[in-house]
């Protein structure tokens, strides 16, 4: 979860990997419904160490755990 500059709460505009390096960056804020599901499948909903996607995840489903 972050909070930006402008104000808007969302999910974290970047992925990480594994490794820590961080592997994808989404300049607008906020992010679209598809940038938030492409985060949350590969980080939150698959072997990943890593937690981004989740936030936008109940971000999509309308605040919502549905995962």
């Amino acid at each position: 979860m972050c909070l930006y500059n402008n104000g808007v709460l969302d999910d974290a505009g970047y992925t990480v990997d594994d490794d820590g390096k961080v592997s994808e960056i989404f300049a607008a804020v906020p992010l679209s419904e598809e940038e938030r599901n492409k985060i949350f499948n590969s980080h939150c909903n698959s072997n990943s160490t890593g937690i981004s996607g989740c936030f936008g995840k109940i971000l999509n489903d309308n605040w919502e755990m549905n995962y």
